[in-house]
Order: structure tokens, then C-alpha cells, then sequence
């Protein structure tokens, strides 16, 4: 659950949501698709003690009190993942939260890009800004476009929805399906590409939670955001033991261009160049040979 927000300003939230319904602000769809992501991300206590305001609102409708009632009771209280803790240990900056906390993070992110928006065209001084303008809208239309693809993935997991165990073909290619130990987590796309498959031959499907039980690697963009760590930290040493071998060559004459130590290496033509590999390998192999005796 949400474990930055208070149960009182879940609870405000929630209650916001349906003011601004009866505001005339939220047509009645928009109202309930913000309910099921904020009462996934609440407290369960806390979404009861909204549910009971709701029951007892004498301004809505008794279908639409019904339907955000059934909306929980039904549908989200019931959702269940596979969440396992420490999956993302190995990366100090990694945030662990849940997957509707995600939907609902990437919901905030494109709520601010709406707001810079404003911003590009309310800025005080007098600029062509269309480019910039263009980019963040953009960038908010695939951001609407990734938050759908994920709500309807977030469903499937949740809900249990039966999924095909395999892609077609993958078998007559030797690869192992995502649904056997060697297999790989699926992305969203893939999950719902996946349950439109299991529609079609429900005798031979699994859940997410069920598919991936025997999965024992870490899922793949913590694995390469780790290898990308490790190439970090390799090329920066090499940066240092070079930037190292260069300031101990400065401090040298260059056995090219016989600059004097501390005085930059000079082309034929006498202008200042770039070091002269002579000038800091010649003192790396005499290091080698130093150490090996």
C-alpha cells in the first residue's frame, strides 16, 4: 500500500474524486477509473470508512453507489500479486513499492507534464517555445499510452486472469516458455497478448502468479541496469588509471617531442597537441616491469 500518503489524505483523496464528480468536473467513467487505482493503493480500513461516506451520500445515485461499491468488493479488494521484497536490492537507488503504486506514480508524472505545459506557454518572456512545447506533449502521449498498457496488465495479474503458458511457436524453436523455470517475466504487453491467447483455449492456461513461481533470476531490466553499473564502474577506473598514467607523463619529458616535464606535447609544427603516447606508455611498461620483478 501507499506508504507515503496518511490514511486521512487517502481518504481526502478519494473523497475529492467524488466532489469533483458532483462538480460536473469528472464525466461518471472518469470517476470510477480514478477510485479503482486510488482504493488499490489505500488501506483496506480506509477505503471501508470511504465506502460507508459513499453509502451514506444522499446526493449520488443508488446505481452509481452500487457500482462503486461492487467496483472494490468485487474487483480490487480481491486483486493479488506475486510480489517478492529485495528484488531490486542490488541497486541502492531502486524505490520498492507495488505495481498499482506504479500506475499510479507514472498518473502523478503525467499530471506534472501537463502542468509544464502550462508553464511553456505561460512563461514571462518572449520566446518561440513550440519545439519545447512539442516534446512534453510528446512525451505525455506515450506516457498515456505506457499507463494504459500497464493498468490493463496490473488487472490481469491481479484479478489471476488465465494466461497462455507459451507464445506460439516457441516450442518448435527449442526456447523455454515463460511459464517453465527457464523461462523470463513477461512484459505488459506480452501479459495481455498472452490472456487474449488463453481466451481462446482455456484448457491450457496459467496465471501470472502461477507462471512464474519457478523463476529464480531477477527480472531483466535489474539485471541490466546492473551490468550497466558494473561497465560504469570499469571504464570509470580506466578513466582514472589513464587520467593517473597522463598526470605521472606530464611530469616526464616526452621521448616524441622532447617537451620539457610539466610542459604540453607539441606537434611538428610547434603548436600544442594532445599527449604523446610515448610519453605515458613508455611509463606504464616501466611500472609493469617494475612489478613483476
Amino acid at each position: 500500500m501507499n506508504k507515503i500518503q496518511s490514511a486521512d489524505d487517502q481518504l481526502s483523496q478519494l473523497n475529492r474524486a467524488v466532489e469533483m464528480y458532483q462538480k460536473k468536473r469528472l464525466s461518471r467513467r472518469a470517476l470510477l477509473d480514478i477510485l479503482k487505482w486510488d482504493m488499490a493503493v489505500t488501506e483496506e480500513s480506509t477505503v471501508s470508512t470511504f465506502l460507508d461516506g459513499v453509502r451514506g451520500n444522499q446526493t449520488l445515485t443508488d446505481d452509481l453507489i452500487d457500482e462503486i461499491t461492487r467496483l472494490y468488493t468485487e474487483n480490487v479488494q480481491h486483486w493479488a500479486f506475486p510480489e517478492e521484497g529485495g528484488l531490486a536490492k542490488a541497486l541502492p537507488e531502486a524505490v520498492e513499492g507495488t505495481f498499482p503504486e506504479l500506475i499510479q506514480s507514472l498518473k502523478s508524472a503525467r499530471g506534472a507534464l501537463s502542468n509544464v505545459l502550462d508553464k511553456i506557454v505561460g512563461v514571462n518572456v518572449r520566446l518561440n517555445l513550440r519545439s519545447s512545447y512539442g516534446a512534453v506533449v510528446d512525451a505525455r502521449r506515450l506516457m498515456s499510452s505506457e499507463i494504459a498498457l500497464l493498468e490493463r496488465a496490473c488487472e490481469h495479474v491481479g484479478a489471476g486472469t488465465l494466461l497462455a503458458p507459451e507464445f506460439p511457436g516457441e516450442d518448435d524453436l527449442g526456447q523455454p516458455s515463460w511459464s517453465s523455470p527457464g523461462g523470463a517475466p513477461l512484459s505488459p504487453k506480452q501479459i495481455v497478448w498472452l490472456a487474449d491467447l488463453g481466451q481462446k483455449r482455456p484448457e491450457l492456461t496459467v496465471n501470472y502468479a502461477e507462471g512464474i513461481s519457478a523463476h529464480s533470476s531477477p527480472p531483466q531490466l535489474v539485471t541490466e541496469r546492473i551490468e550497466a553499473r558494473e561497465w560504469e564502474r570499469i571504464r570509470a577506473e580506466e578513466n582514472r588509471r589513464l587520467e593517473e598514467r597522463m598526470r605521472k607523463g606530464m611530469a616526464r619529458s616526452c621521448p616524441r617531442c622532447e617537451s620539457a616535464p610539466g610542459a604540453a606535447c607539441r606537434s611538428r609544427a610547434g603548436t600544442e597537441t594532445t599527449m604523446h603516447k610515448g610519453r605515458y606508455i613508455v611509463l606504464a611498461r616501466t611500472s609493469q616491469s617494475i612489478r613483476r620483478g
